[in-house]
């Protein structure tokens, strides 16, 4: 903190000061002043540290996968400014799985469906004796439903791309009087 390094400052100038005197009588005020120097240092070096403890902690915890960490101690100079820019990322990563699981979630009933259906088709026509008109149906039905897959699986890529920065959108003007 500013405060100890003022001290700090203050009483190298007095050692500095009572070592050029040469006096015997300073002898002790100089063993004083360097043990005081000494815990000065201490305190001022476990207030630096402390905090970047706190936030290597924090930083293994997101690494496994716990997300939400946040670190408590917040100094005010730019270790405080590291650590609220962490707190902020991870409130961030929090938020990003969430989104995640919702989306997996989604995609997976939305695959199910037509998977669902594809297994029902088939099951009918193989336990039923159907005529040629009925089994063409269900095979259109069969491939109907294998092209939303088809459809549902591009969409997903093409997120994924559009993500990785991978593909990229182009702008196109086209005339709508003819929709």
């Amino acid at each position: 903190s500013p405060q100890i390094n003022v001290l700090t400052m203050i009483n190298i100038i007095i050692i500095i000061e009572i070592k050029q005197n040469n006096n015997p009588n300073n002898v002790d005020i100089f063993n004083g002043l360097v043990v005081i120097l000494i815990i000065l240092s201490i305190v001022y070096i476990n207030s630096a540290i402390k905090p970047l403890f706190a936030l290597t902690e924090a930083t293994e915890q997101i690494a496994v996968g716990k997300y939400g960490v946040k670190v408590r101690k917040q100094p005010k100079d730019e270790i405080g400014q590291v650590i609220k820019s962490f707190n902020n990322m991870s409130e961030e990563l929090v938020k990003m799985k969430e989104i995640r699981d919702d989306l997996l979630a989604t995609v997976s009933h939305e695959l199910r469906s037509p998977l669902g259906r594809i297994r029902g088709y088939t099951e009918l026509m193989l336990d039923i004796k159907l005529s040629d008109l009925e089994e063409k149906k269900f095979y259109k039905s069969i491939l109907s439903e294998i092209d939303l897959l088809n459809d549902m699986i591009g969409e997903i890529l093409e997120v994924s791309r559009l993500e990785l920065k991978k593909e990229q959108l182009f702008l196109e003007i086209f005339d709508m009087k003819y929709f």
